[in-house]
């Protein structure tokens, strides 16, 4: 018996003229960002209130978008920052992202690139964190150099 040639879903998407599924990140980066400040929090009582989120991202009707951009929201900007200088830096800004169920990872937008280039030549230090792990490490070698 032979078997079935091995096709990938995009290759068959293709041949049945279907638009290709959407990669659904594995676990939304609000569920990760809610894991890293409780983590955080839990991990450094002294600077809980140090780190903090910036909501510029998110679905919002044209009208809350359009005073909050008057406000200043600006985007781009990183999803949390730890207002804590440490060795040469003035503070961490870190940009949260996911990976997607294959196992790519979500990447920085040109704007999100283009605001960390300018913070970290400001004295910030600046990381994008993947996952739990990740965001642990940025922030113990970050803390304790």
């Amino acid at each position: 018996m032979i078997d079935p040639p091995f096709l990938t879903r995009a290759a068959a998407d293709k041949i049945l003229n279907k638009r290709p599924v959407k990669r659904k990140p594995v676990s939304q980066e609000s569920g990760l960002q809610i894991a890293c400040v409780r983590w955080f929090r839990m991990q450094y009582r002294d600077y809980s209130k140090l780190l903090f989120a910036i909501p510029n991202g998110g679905h919002r009707n044209k009208a809350v978008a359009t005073k909050l951009k008057a406000e200043g929201v600006l985007a781009g900007v990183p999803d949390l920052l730890l207002a804590v200088p440490s060795g040469r830096f003035c503070g961490l800004f870190i940009e949260m992202k996911v990976r997607y169920q294959d196992g790519s990872k979500n990447y920085a937008s040109p704007e999100q690139k283009e605001v960390m280039a300018g913070l970290h030549k400001q004295g910030y230090q600046v990381a994008t964190c993947y996952d739990l792990t990740e965001f642990i490490l940025t922030i113990n070698e970050y803390l304790i150099p």
